[in-house]
């Protein structure tokens, strides 16, 4: 726009009609509208970065502690959070006795503390304890009560690391108990892409004198769904060449690691 006003300058005071001078200097007034074409463009630039805005709103990894505290504290239900994943903590049982549960995880390097929500079954969750470690024992509990965790690890500035899927364990005393093993069809299996697997898996109780009081049936992942997938009723289904596991687990945490190849 500056050029063009500049050559109708050079024209004006070339000319010695005023007249003249006055015509060329309207030619640049109508092109003004050519300078708004530039502007209406600029509500595109700004649609990729609603879009990223909107994608980092959903809970899980990266998400704030605060609003993921709030989440689960008003969580009324005995289900999965959204974003929750069980591969990245593995939490489980580690030992159950009348009035005490002990529960363990994976550590993971960048997580500097770890969370523990938990209650009865059936009941609101509470924060329980933040600890720095892989384990913890809640105490003072009822027999043969069933209760609910979950844990959420931490960074150092205080974001979501993982969210673990909720697991289910009973003291003892009861008639109810817990998972003490999974026996899993095949610990290793090589799939061609486009090919289907199904896994079987038999729960074993630790005494057959309990029940298993199932809050969630056998479950699931594939900790890289690119290379293969896994169904509710675990059937895994080749997608590309590569390597993953796929988590096989009960309700309580115990758990096998299926490898899985893709050729």
């Amino acid at each position: 726009m500056c050029k063009v006003i500049a050559i109708a300058n050079q024209k004006g005071g070339v000319g010695k009609n005023t007249t003249t001078a006055a015509t060329t200097t309207v030619a640049p007034t109508t092109e003004v509208p050519t300078t708004v074409a530039p502007t209406t463009e600029a509500p595109t630039t700004m649609a990729p970065t609603t879009q990223s805005e909107t994608s980092t709103v959903a809970i899980g990894e990266g998400s704030n502690v605060g609003k993921v505290n709030r989440k689960i504290l008003n969580c009324k239900n005995d289900k999965d959070l959204a974003g929750s994943t069980f591969g990245k903590l593995c939490v489980k049982v580690k030992k159950s006795k009348k009035k005490a549960i002990s529960l363990t995880w994976k550590k993971i390097q960048v997580a500097k503390t770890y969370v523990i929500y938990g209650a009865k079954c059936g009941t609101s969750y509470k924060k329980i304890a933040t600890v720095h470690s892989k384990t913890f024992t809640n105490k003072k509990l009822k027999k043969g009560t069933y209760y609910k965790y979950m844990v959420v690890a931490l960074n150092e500035k205080g974001k979501v690391v993982a969210i673990s899927k909720l697991i289910h364990v009973a003291t003892k005393g009861g008639k109810v108990g817990n998972c003490k093993k999974l026996k899993v069809n095949k610990s290793k299996v090589n799939l061609k892409q486009g090919r289907k697997f199904k896994l079987k898996v038999k729960q074993i109780a630790k005494s057959k004198k309990v029940k298993l009081k199932k809050h969630r049936k056998t479950a699931f992942e594939s900790d890289n769904q690119d290379v293969a997938v896994v169904s509710k009723k675990g059937v895994i289904t080749a997608k590309k060449k590569g390597k993953c596991s796929v988590y096989v687990y009960a309700q309580n945490g115990v758990y096998k690691q299926v490898k899985v190849t893709v050729k």
